[in-house]
């Protein structure tokens, strides 16, 4: 494909989008098949930077693959662009990331964000990655429960962040929102406001991510991505990243984006014209819009 169209990256693009993901993975084996060839090494033979990544993303949705986008994300030291790819699986897969991460680059996640965060942070993420940990005593399986002991802790002052995951540890998405929602209807007050008054930077940030992925998870990466088209200098990386690990959900994505800012996410594109790599996204857009 890639010796046919040269670097027409647009028509390459058509190509891999029109397709379904099942669709996709019989290209690959076709492609495979027919030129002995891996069509994901002929991309990163021919192709580079964010515009690599994309097509990469879009043909593979493995964990390997996952490993390499963390692994740049983590030698960017962008902590949200971390965030963002590790939540983009269900928790009780994120274990298995780290095996295939450890296998691929002879470090687990945890070591490698060492070097860069805090102690606490280190603490909370390897727990929530490995899904270990213990439920506290007090606690029960029931929400009620949950939440009064979750006020607990947050009324104590340098609150530990590890404790708060002892609250949603083995908990789904779904049943954090539960706790989120069932909290601010008990007490009148937003979790998310607490965590600001209680945490700061990196444990601030992976709590407030959590939760509100858990709340509304289209809406926050809508969120994610508004700021990152504001920004001056455009992190083309981390939006290659929100399109592929979340290309499931770029209908509500691009839905939520337009009812939350009044202006299609396609559109805002073009005010970042000296990005070749936004035609391409842009492009991905439309075709889920």
């Amino acid at each position: 494909m890639l010796n046919t169209y040269g670097s027409n990256k647009e028509i390459i693009l058509e190509s891999i989008l029109l397709k379904s993901q099942e669709e996709r993975k019989i290209f690959n084996n076709e492609y495979l098949n027919t030129y002995d060839n891996e069509i994901t090494a002929e991309i990163e033979e021919k192709l580079s930077g964010p515009t690599k990544f994309l097509f990469i993303g879009l043909l593979s949705k493995s964990l390997t693959t996952k490993a390499i986008f963390l692994n740049k994300a983590i030698d960017e030291n962008n902590l949200e662009c971390i965030l963002n790819i590790l939540f983009s699986i269900p928790l009780n897969e994120l274990k298995k990331l780290n095996q295939v991460y450890d296998e691929t680059y002879s470090e687990s996640i945890v070591d490698q964000l060492k070097i860069n965060y805090s102690d606490e942070f280190i603490n909370l993420i390897s727990k929530i990655i490995d899904g270990s940990g213990k439920s506290n005593n007090q606690k029960s399986k029931h929400l009620e429960d949950d939440i009064i002991l979750l006020r607990s802790i947050l009324q104590t002052n340098d609150a530990d962040p590890s404790e708060i995951y002892k609250v949603i540890f083995g908990k789904t998405y779904d049943q954090i929102n539960d706790i989120y929602e069932s909290y601010s209807k008990s007490y009148d007050r937003d979790l998310l406001d607490l965590f600001k008054a209680s945490y700061k930077d990196d444990n601030l940030l992976l709590l407030e991510h959590l939760f509100k992925f858990s709340k509304n998870k289209s809406s926050y990466i809508a969120e994610v991505l508004h700021k990152l088209i504001k920004e001056e200098n455009l992190n083309e990386f981390h939006i290659v990243c929100l399109i592929n690990f979340y290309e499931n959900d770029l209908i509500d994505i691009s839905k939520q984006f337009g009812e939350n800012y009044k202006t299609k996410i396609s559109d805002t594109f073009k005010t970042k014209v000296k990005y070749e790599i936004l035609n391409l996204i842009r492009k991905v857009f439309e075709y889920y819009s």
